[in-house]
């Protein structure tokens, strides 16, 4: 349960950055990229193996952590 909640608070705060950083001007095709991979393919690979989940699940948290260095540059 606490795993899900992580996975959901983690998605929530991503939204919420999202909403707070649009800029009409700035290319952001990425970040959302980056949501729609948080949506479809962690949720997805949990069914398939945990081991490959759990390695696209590390791929997913280090591209959340380059959107957010790269958005404060």
């Amino acid at each position: 349960k606490a795993h899900r909640l992580t996975f959901y608070f983690v998605v929530l705060s991503y939204v919420i950055f999202l909403w707070v950083s649009h800029s009409p001007t700035k290319n952001e095709w990425f970040e959302y990229i980056v949501l729609v991979y948080f949506l479809l393919v962690i949720p997805i690979t949990r069914r398939i193996n945990i081991t490959f989940h759990a390695i696209l699940a590390s791929l997913g948290l280090i591209l959340l952590v380059g959107v957010a260095s790269f958005s404060v540059l």
